[in-house]
C-alpha cells in the first residue's frame, strides 16, 4: 500500500517545479461542480469543436539547407465544455518520420476521439525528416532530436496560453502513432542535453528544446502514451518522469521491436531500439504508473489506441480530485462460465470466497483437459479493474496451469489480453493491471492442452456506476442542515493537517483526501478546532480538504 500511494503522489508531482516556483496544480478543484459523469471514463461529449490551422512556432530545416518552416496545429474541444482547467493531450501523427500530416492517425483521429473524452486535443505538426535506411547513421538520432523540438514547442504554446484554451497547464500529456510514439517517447524521456545521442551534432540541430516559439515556458509532460513505439535508453526513464501506456501488436506489422532489437525494415536499422517490453519493466522497475497493450499480431500503428489506454490516461492525468469508490474484489459471488465442468467441481467455486484451494471443501473449479481451456467472470456491468489474483489448486496438480494469458472484454466474445504468465501458476499470483482497464467479463485462458483448476480469481476494482463523483463546491447533501463548503488544497507540517484559514471558526466536519481522491482522515469540527487526534500522523504532502458545514 505504502508504494501505491507513493506511485500515486509521485505521478501528481508533474506540478512540480515550473520557473522556479511550486505549482499546486487548480485541476483537483478546478473540475469539481463542472464536468459530466462519467468524464475520462466515457465519451460523454457527442459533439468536438475544432479549429484548424493555428501557427505555434517556424523553425528550419537543417537537410533543406535551413529553409523556413513554419508549424500549425488543429485543436479539438468538447463542445458546450464548460470546465474552465482541463486536461490538455498533444497528439503526434506517425508517417515515419517522412510523410503524414497533423489530421492522420495518431494525430487529429486521437485528438476527436479525446477531445469526445472531455480533453483538449491538439494535432501538431513536425518537420519531416530524412529517408529511410539513411547509410549515414546520424540523421535519425538527429531526427528523434528536432521532431521532439518541435512537439516540445507546441506544449509550450499551449501552456503559454492556456487561458485562451481553458487548458490546466500541470496536465499536458503526450500521445502518438508510430514516428508520433517515437516522439511521444523522446519528449517524455530524453529530457535534458545529456541524453542526445552522441552523433548528433547539437551545433548544426539544436538541443532538447529548439527555438522555436515561446521560449523559456517549461515542455514537461506529466503522461505519455505511444501505439507502436521504441525508444533509444531506458535509462532514461528516472523515478521523476512521467508514466507511460504502450500499444502495440505482436510481431509489429513494420518489425517496430516489442522486446530489444532492432526494426527490420524501417527507420534505419542502424541502433538498438527497446519496445514496449523494456520499456514497461523499467517503468515498473523505478516505481511509475505503467500500462500496456497488445493487438493483433502484425499489424502497425493499430486501431483503437485511444479506447485501449483510456483508463491509463484517465489515472495518470484526471484521477486527482476523484472521490473514487473503495478498490474491491468485483467478482466475489459474480456469475462464473468454463468451457467444461469435471466432477461437479463448476465454475462458481472459483468466486465463492474459498481460497484455500482444496477440492475436498468445494474450494476448486476444474474443467476437463482440452485445448485451451478457459474460465471467466461476469462483472455485471463494466468496471475499472486494477488488479487481478488467481489462487491455484493446493492439495494437487497445481502444475496443471501453466502458460496462460488472463484477457478481458465488454461483450464475452471479443478478448484483449492483459497478462501472459510463462510457467506455473502461483498461489496467489498477482497482476496488477498499471494503469487499469475498463471491463465487464474476466477470462483465465491456457494456451496449451490441460484442465484448467483453480481455487479463487479475485478481479480488484472499482465501479463506474458509483465512483465517478467528483468534489464539488457547491453540491448540496442530502443529509439535514449540512452543505458542502468549496475544497482547499493544504500542505502538512510535521505531521499534522491544518484546519485552512478560511474556514477557522466553522462548525461541521471536515474530511482530507489525498491526491489520488482517497479519504485519509475525517472529524467533526466545532469552532475551528479538530476533535480527536484523527489528523495527526498523516504523511507529509498536499492533500484536499472539504469542509461539510454545519448549517444554522
Amino acid at each position: 500500500m505504502k508504494v501505491f500511494i507513493k506511485r500515486r503522489l509521485r505521478r501528481s508531482s508533474c506540478i512540480s517545479l515550473i520557473g522556479g516556483v511550486l505549482m499546486i496544480s487548480s485541476s483537483a478543484l478546478a473540475y469539481v461542480g463542472m464536468v459530466p459523469k462519467g468524464r475520462f471514463i466515457n465519451q460523454v461529449f457527442s459533439d468536438v469543436t475544432t479549429t484548424t490551422g493555428v501557427k505555434f512556432g517556424s523553425n528550419t530545416n537543417p537537410l533543406n539547407n535551413n529553409a523556413p518552416v513554419d508549424l500549425y496545429f488543429d485543436i479539438y474541444q468538447p463542445a458546450g465544455d464548460t470546465c474552465n482547467s482541463r486536461p490538455c493531450v498533444v497528439c503526434m501523427y506517425g508517417g515515419g518520420f517522412t510523410g503524414g500530416d497533423r489530421t492522420g492517425p495518431g494525430g487529429g483521429q486521437e485528438a476527436l476521439a479525446l477531445a469526445r473524452y472531455g480533453y483538449v486535443g491538439v494535432a501538431p505538426d513536425y518537420r519531416k525528416w530524412g529517408v529511410e535506411n539513411d547509410a549515414a547513421h546520424k540523421i535519425w538520432p538527429a531526427g528523434f532530436v528536432v521532431t521532439a523540438q518541435d512537439a516540445r514547442a507546441c506544449i509550450r504554446y499551449m501552456r503559454a496560453h492556456a487561458s485562451t484554451y481553458r487548458i490546466d497547464t500541470a496536465r499536458i500529456a503526450i500521445v502518438g502513432c508510430s514516428s508520433g510514439a517515437f516522439i511521444a517517447l523522446n519528449v517524455a524521456f530524453m529530457d535534458n542535453p545529456s541524453k542526445i545521442p552522441s552523433v548528433v551534432d547539437t551545433n548544426i540541430f539544436g538541443g532538447i528544446e529548439g527555438n522555436s516559439g515561446t521560449p523559456g515556458v517549461n515542455s514537461r509532460v506529466c503522461a505519455a502514451a505511444g501505439n507502436s513505439g521504441a525508444m533509444l535508453d531506458t535509462n532514461w526513464i528516472q523515478t521523476i518522469s512521467p508514466p507511460y501506456a504502450g500499444y502495440q501488436s505482436t510481431p509489429d506489422g513494420w518489425g517496430v521491436p516489442t522486446d530489444t532489437g532492432t526494426p527490420t525494415s524501417h527507420w534505419g536499422p542502424y541502433f538498438t531500439y527497446y519496445g514496449i517490453t523494456p520499456i514497461s519493466v523499467r517503468l515498473t522497475h523505478v516505481g511509475l504508473l505503467s500500462g500496456t497493450r497488445v493487438a493483433a499480431p502484425n499489424q502497425h500503428c493499430p486501431g483503437g489506441f485511444v479506447d485501449s489506454v483510456h483508463m491509463f490516461l484517465y489515472n495518470a492525468i484526471c484521477e486527482v480530485g476523484r472521490k473514487s469508490a473503495p478498490n474491491t474484489n468485483l467478482a466475489l459471488g459474480k456469475s462464473a462460465t468454463q468451457s467444461s465442468t469435471f466432477g461437479g467441481m463448476n465454475a462458481s467455486r472459483a468466486v465463492d470466497g474459498v481460497t484455500d484451494g482444496v477440492a475436498s471443501n468445494n474450494g476448486v473449479s476444474q474443467t476437463n483437459s482440452e485445448a485451451q481451456a478457459w474460465w471467466q467472470v461476469d462483472l455485471g456491468s463494466e468496471k475499472i479493474i486494477d488488479s487481478i489474483r488467481a489462487y491455484n489448486r493446493t492439495d494437487c496438480c497445481q502444475d496443471h496451469e501453466t502458460n496462460y494469458d488472463i484477457r478481458f472484454g465488454e461483450d464475452g466474445i471479443n478478448w484483449e489480453t492483459c497478462s501472459y504468465e510463462r510457467g506455473v501458476m502461483r498461489s496467489p499470483s498477482t497482476y496488477a493491471i498499471r494503469g487499469g482497464f475498463l471491463g465487464k467479463y474476466v477470462r483465465l485462458q491456457l494456451r496449451g492442452t490441460n484442465s484448467l483448476q483453480l481455487g479463487e480469481v479475485q478481479v480488484w476494482g472499482r465501479d463506474t456506476t458509483a465512483g465517478t463523483g467528483t468534489l464539488s463546491y457547491n453540491h448540496v447533501s442530502t443529509g439535514p442542515n449540512v452543505a458542502v463548503s468549496r475544497v482547499y488544497a493544504v500542505k502538512t507540517y510535521a505531521g499534522a493537517i491544518a484546519v485552512p484559514r478560511e474556514i477557522q471558526g466553522a462548525t461541521g466536519d471536515i474530511e482530507v483526501f489525498d491526491l489520488a481522491g482517497r479519504l485519509v482522515r475525517k472529524s467533526a469540527v466545532k469552532g475551528g478546532r479538530v476533535r480527536g487526534k484523527e489528523f495527526l500522523g498523516v504523511k507529509n504532502g498536499i492533500y484536499l480538504v472539504q469542509m461539510r458545514r454545519a448549517q444554522n
